[in-house]
């Protein structure tokens, strides 16, 4: 059902979902990065998902989903020089949609409007959530 509403776009079904998956089983890592990332793009207390995802990355590090879950949480903190650092941090790892966003919108923060424009181009609204697509207009990268 997670996958359904996530490709489906329905990013309060998806959080739904995640947040009593990690009610459930809430020794999950992964569990506890999905709700914080869905609870993030909802608006939801910046500065608690700040510490619930640095919680998250200091128990697995090395996470690229983890870390884009932190990167997102250190923009939506005002914190943009940490949020790169942060999606630096990941490594080559290819990106989805979602984190191309994420990643434009931080280098928009951060004052590189001309890579911001790079990453952004090609991405399309039907191929990310609602609200990553909500960001990139916030940062006018679309």
């Amino acid at each position: 059902f997670l996958q359904i509403s996530l490709v489906s776009r329905n990013t309060r079904g998806a959080h739904q979902i995640t947040g009593e998956i990690y009610r459930r089983y809430p020794e999950k890592f992964g569990n506890a990065n999905n709700h914080c990332y869905l609870s993030l793009l909802l608006g939801d207390d910046v500065d608690a998902l700040e510490q619930e995802a640095n919680r998250i990355v200091e128990a697995f590090p090395g996470s690229p989903t983890f870390l884009s879950t932190l990167a997102l949480a250190k923009l939506l903190s005002g914190k943009p020089k940490e949020a790169l650092e942060a999606m630096n941090r990941r490594g080559r790892v290819p990106l989805n949609h979602g984190e191309r966003a994420l990643l434009a919108c931080i280098l928009e923060a951060s004052g590189n409007r001309e890579d911001a424009k790079k990453i952004a181009e090609g991405l399309t609204e039907q191929r990310m959530l609602p609200e990553e697509w909500e960001l990139l207009k916030k940062f006018r990268l679309v």
